[in-house]
């Protein structure tokens, strides 16, 4: 495949061209308004807002509200759509526009938390095995650390001398 082929490969295709391909056999739309916590959310989200109103006159942060008014609209073809052509089946599918929430929507959620893999794997991280380790201490020394920042520069730089003295990142004599 060409450069400008792999440029045109869209992040969520397994093999290029799946996203032109025909839709499987059926492909019913997201009909997020079918969900239990859609239903919750509409069915209380009014008088939540009330409620917490009489207790703080400030309610919640405005953009909170807006957030779960996103997620209401977000999916719902009464809220808006575009109507998409298959060639390959050649049936016409509605496809309700998506908000693009942050929030609390778990269709947009999970969405950009697979386009932020995507970019982190394709344009990020290395192409090497990948570690991950966890520097933690006992509750009592925490808040100790936490108000002193020299105190915490410290012991970060003692774990990592550990750390790097006791792998082969170390031992090849790696810059931290």
């Amino acid at each position: 495949m060409g450069s400008r082929e792999a440029k045109q490969q869209h992040v969520y295709e397994r093999r290029p061209g799946d996203g032109c391909a025909a839709l499987p056999r059926g492909y019913h739309r997201r009909e997020p308004e079918k969900t239990v916590l859609y239903q919750a959310v509409q069915a209380h989200l009014a008088t939540f807002l009330a409620e917490l109103r009489e207790v703080d006159e400030r309610g919640l942060p405005r953009y909170v509200e807006l957030e779960f008014a996103r997620y209401l609209a977000c999916g719902i073809l009464s809220e808006g759509f575009t109507r998409v052509r298959c060639d390959g089946c050649g049936n016409d599918f509605l496809v309700a526009f998506s908000w693009k929430s942050r929030g609390i929507c778990p269709s947009c959620t999970a969405r950009r938390a697979h386009e932020v893999a995507a970019h982190l794997v394709q344009h990020v991280l290395p192409r090497v095995p990948e570690r991950q380790w966890v520097f933690s201490f006992p509750r009592r020394i925490r808040w100790h650390l936490g108000n002193d920042p020299d105190l915490m520069a410290s012991a970060l730089n003692m774990f990592l001398r550990a750390l790097f003295t006791s792998t082969a990142v170390g031992r090849a004599g790696s810059a931290w």
